[in-house]
């Protein structure tokens, strides 16, 4: 696939369905050597990168839930500088790397597609950086300030963990936290912001759990697990619902990370959060995003929407399946670092929906980057 910059969406990423790792799906292709422990296989000298193989030990139970609340994130060396490796190899073509595109590439994805390290995918990235050089906001330093301040965040909950390297099943929960202030105010009627040291409370979006119950969530993959120490889960869709931006829905999720105690507490190291999102979900969502007081409508005079549209069309990198070098390919690839310390989940909150900001004629959902 290929590699360039992203927008930076601050997320609220709500999974929808379950679903549970099929490590076929991020596998070594026909005849390649090895596949486990993060490298994958070796393929015309591109060592593919895929998360760990389930471990060897079989039912080996266990009774710690642990909670997360994400602390930063990352969208690796495409990013405003960083230089951390995000994401893995989604479509199993190390592009650029003695192979050749995963998916045909149509005419307006205009430029060099090209994969980093082990064949790991990015697009997402590519379009962040390129984006955040017109929109200055949009960008990891702004996402990771907002999420410092608690204007939104990210949650993961481990169930059923033995607390070894190595467990064969465990349940992962992923929830979306309203606004850290949604619920209480500061002493001084401001908005308090989290410490993450383990204390804080987020307030729980309520469509993430079903019967109001916050230990049913929605959004679970139940046959998760931890192999050396890596949390391993895949879940087959979410959305990444920003604060102020678009959502994003992605498919086939995969998150890993280095599930490491520190002293008696646990966190979440190095983590890592690997999609696709596809052209369709884009503009599905693009009318109600509003950039420098401009709404985000299908106006063929409406210049900056135009040149947003031209940037996503162009970082279109891959399919949303399992495609082949002859089918186009229709989405973006996306890899995201994270690391997340302990938290609690509070007290449930409504949700509130969002505003079409354009006409039904000039709706980007029924806009394309064929025409």
């Amino acid at each position: 696939m290929r590699r360039r910059r992203a927008l930076p969406l601050q997320l609220c990423l709500l999974v929808v369905g379950c679903g549970y790792y099929d490590s076929s799906l991020l596998a070594p292709a026909p005849g390649a050597a090895g596949s486990g422990g993060g490298a994958g296989g070796t393929t015309q000298g591109c060592a593919h990168a895929f998360p760990p193989d389930k471990p060897a030990v079989k039912n080996a139970g266990g009774d710690l839930d642990l909670v997360f609340s994400v602390k930063s994130l990352t969208f690796g060396g495409d990013g405003d500088g960083g230089t951390r490796v995000v994401g893995w190899d989604i479509d199993k073509t190390c592009t650029c790397q003695g192979e050749n595109d995963s998916c045909l590439e149509p005419s307006w994805a205009n430029m060099k597609h090209c994969d980093g390290p082990e064949g790991r995918d990015n697009g997402f990235g590519a379009l962040i950086s390129e984006i955040s050089g017109m929109i200055p906001d949009f960008g990891e330093s702004s996402w990771n300030e907002k999420m410092t301040r608690g204007a939104w965040g990210l949650m993961f909950r481990i169930r059923g963990y033995n607390g070894l390297p190595d467990d064969d099943q465990v349940e992962l929960d992923w929830y979306i936290p309203d606004a850290y202030w949604a619920i209480i105010e500061g002493q001084d009627g401001g908005k308090p912001a989290p410490k993450y040291d383990g204390t804080d409370v987020w307030p729980i979006r309520g469509f993430c759990v079903n019967n109001n119950d916050i230990n049913q969530s929605k959004f679970v993959d139940t046959k998760a697990y931890i192999s050396a120490g890596v949390l391993v889960g895949m879940l087959p869709s979410g959305v990444i619902d920003s604060d102020g931006w678009i959502s994003m829905v992605l498919t086939d999720a995969y998150l890993t990370a280095k599930v490491v105690q520190v002293g008696s507490a646990w966190e979440l190291h190095e983590g890592n959060i690997a999609a696709v999102w596809t052209l369709e979900d884009i503009f599905s969502q693009l009318g109600y995003l509003t950039i420098s007081g401009i709404s985000m409508c299908a106006d063929p005079k409406n210049q900056i929407y135009q040149a947003v549209k031209s940037m996503i069309c162009k970082h279109t990198d891959i399919y949303r399946s399992r495609g082949t070098p002859t089918t186009a390919c229709d989405s973006l690839s996306l890899g995201i670092g994270f690391d997340a310390v302990p938290a609690k989940l509070g007290a449930l909150t409504p949700v509130t929906g969002k505003t079409m900001t354009c006409s039904d004629a000039e709706n980007p959902a029924n806009d394309s980057c064929d025409k």
